[in-house]
């Protein structure tokens, strides 16, 4: 061990951050208490994550907000030792994150005790000058927000009780519209996952702007008396139940606990990309549960995205035990003089799961379901004529005509491509002359080959924006040319034609050529990918 690894000894590590750097190696970025572990321990953190689906090299920062200093070591080291480089300060550095509806916007990267000076104007009940303001103060959800301003998120605490059986014991995330934390159900000796939609939500989902309560019922119900092996791979309801704060009333969803989603597992792989086989595997898990809810619960899904595919966890029980035992739920940090009759509420940090608890096991199952129906649809009531992320808006929903269950269809077809190449498929929200809506129509014409058919533009009640326009830009390849000129990772070249022509299935322009979910399992070879 170098003479620098042993400043590291007996951390504790945290949830690992991907920064997106100037430099050769993606950046995973790993905080730590007080308490410390050896550099192996680090090693062995990230060591499945990574060979399971990478051999090319990471860098991984270990973050000392204790001495405004940060380590580096990269894996896989070339020797048995660890290549350690001490660094300036990295809680100052700004990293960028990607939003599919936005521009990239400045992050900062919150050190794990987060001092209370920040949030003291909001915990001791001075109020905040701006929306703005409370939403930069808070380190995670805003939890001065109100239910006017979409927002009423309930701080629940550690040790905490809801139903007389459900003891909270971690927090898991946290979202838009909700948290989720992690519970120990004294009733049935198991851990379970809670998540508790926020007072803004609840009230949008009691006036049936969101579909979320209907959704729950209805599955908890199919996946009860369903033989349909695509049950187990959608985040099945246990419970539900609500409760009143001084936010509001929050409505609850009780499920299994999961793993990380997909974005984060691609967020730590060099390039954002997953090998073929990995994808395809994917693919089929998604296949099987659109299907069950296609078909059996006539549910359109329409927010495929990389945040609402979820890994399940290999061993639940032993994982998440040794999880609670080497990385304990942590608050951020306030100071200690405050009296406990002035003392308001204590934000608790996000934690996720592992999804395996053998970092040598290469074998371990890649099993994913499909999460978060907070933007379902049922097939008779669509609530909305816009919808999903606007990069993997389908031709029809971009055209404001009437759409089916073949958007989620789509939206597979360019999540293929985007995690194949760790790029997204279409850019409608990039500059140019031209509106968004003429510039998706013309990216998905530049990117599949195939014209937007007459009778679609003709019905659109955008036709004047659209028919006839001549949309000039940037050249884009077809997907074939980037797919085959792509560093795309597979075990054997005979890989590559199935997987695009199964996503040009998939992206047809015509949604009613796009095959079904359950035609699509029949049609792929799946002994191609065993």
């Amino acid at each position: 061990m170098c003479k620098r690894s042993a400043n590291i000894r007996h951390r504790t590590l945290q949830t690992p951050v991907l920064a997106t750097c100037s430099c050769s190696f993606p950046q995973l970025i790993i905080p730590y208490q007080a308490r410390m572990l050896c550099d192996h321990r680090v090693n062995r953190h990230v060591r499945h994550l990574v060979s399971s689906f990478t051999r090319s090299p990471c860098s991984i920062w270990i973050l000392d907000p204790s001495r405004a200093s940060s380590s580096r070591f990269t894996y896989p080291q070339s020797s048995g030792t660890s290549s350690l480089v001490h660094s300036s300060s990295i809680e100052q550095r700004q990293l960028h994150r990607s939003s599919r509806n936005t521009a990239a916007r400045p992050l900062q990267v919150l050190p794990p005790f987060c001092m209370m000076s920040s949030l003291a104007p909001l915990t001791h009940g001075t109020e905040s000058t701006s929306p703005e303001a409370d939403a930069a103060t808070w380190p995670e959800e805003d939890l001065s927000s109100t239910t006017g301003c979409h927002g009423g998120f309930y701080p629940a605490r550690l040790g905490e009780l809801f139903e007389e059986r459900y003891v909270i014991v971690r927090k898991l995330g946290y979202g838009g519209f909700s948290t989720v934390w992690l519970a120990r159900d004294i009733r049935e000796k198991q851990h379970v996952a809670i998540k508790v939609l926020s007072a803004f939500a609840t009230k949008q989902a009691e006036s049936c702007q969101l579909a979320e309560i209907a959704v729950c019922d209805t599955l908890q119900r199919e996946c009860a008396s369903s033989l349909d092996p695509g049950a187990g791979n959608v985040v099945r309801p246990l419970d539900a139940f609500t409760f009143e704060s001084a936010a509001g009333k929050h409505f609850c969803i009780v499920t299994e606990p999961f793993s990380y989603s997909m974005s984060t597992l691609c967020d730590m792989l060099t390039g954002r990309q997953l090998p073929l086989k990995r994808i395809m595997k994917w693919l089929k898990d998604t296949l099987l549960g659109l299907r069950f809810l296609h078909e059996r619960c006539h549910i359109i899904h329409s927010d495929l995205k990389p945040q609402n595919f979820l890994l399940k966890i290999c061993s639940p029980g032993r994982t998440i035990e040794r999880e609670l035992i080497t990385r304990p739920s942590l608050i951020y940090d306030f100071p200690k003089d405050i009296p406990p009759s002035d003392l308001g509420c204590c934000p608790v940090q996000s934690l996720p799961l592992p999804f395996t608890i053998d970092d040598d096991d290469r074998t371990v199952s890649f099993d994913t379901v499909i999460a978060d129906f907070g933007h379902c649809h049922f097939e008779d009531k669509q609530m909305s004529t816009i919808v999903q992320p606007i990069a993997l808006r389908a031709p029809e929903v971009a055209l404001g005509l009437k759409w089916g269950k073949e958007i989620d269809i789509w939206s597979l077809g360019c999540l293929m491509y985007e995690f194949a190449t760790g790029a997204w498929l279409f850019h409608p929200e990039k500059g140019g002359k031209s509106d968004a809506l003429q510039r998706h129509l013309a990216q998905i014409r530049q990117r599949t080959g195939a014209d937007i058919p007459r009778h679609m533009l003709e019905a659109s009640p955008y036709k004047e924006r659209v028919i006839d326009v001549l949309v000039t830009g940037p050249a884009l390849h077809s997907v074939e040319d980037v797919i085959n000129a792509s560093n795309v990772s597979f075990s054997s070249i005979e890989e590559l034609e199935p997987f695009v022509s199964t996503m040009r299935t998939f992206l047809r322009v015509d949604p009613t050529e796009r095959p079904t979910a359950g035609e699509a399992l029949e049609q792929i070879n799946w002994d191609v990918w065993n």
